[in-house]
């Protein structure tokens, strides 16, 4: 995830080395603000990395969809099932 990080950072223009969830965090009210906004801005991230390496694929470190991994212990922690809701 660290180029994703990086990614992050230059979108937002921080110069700070900080992780992905901290920038999230940052620029959104509330942790499921900032869980929502990772699934955008990762979805965005692999497309401009499918569209830059030329073999139409996702080159990115983790999978489209899965659950955003732990940037080492701390970090936004996903928000609690929705009743009713498979997880």
């Amino acid at each position: 995830m660290n180029e994703f990080s990086t990614w992050l950072r230059d979108r937002h223009d921080i110069t700070a080395a900080v992780e992905w969830d901290r920038v999230l965090a940052l620029f959104h009210g509330d942790e499921r603000d900032a869980f929502d906004a990772f699934f955008v801005d990762f979805d965005q991230f692999c497309a401009e990395r499918r569209t830059t390496d030329g073999t139409g694929t996702d080159s990115a470190e983790a999978p489209g969809r899965a659950a955003p991994p732990s940037p080492g212990g701390e970090g936004l922690s996903p928000p609690p099932p929705v009743e009713g809701r498979e997880a």
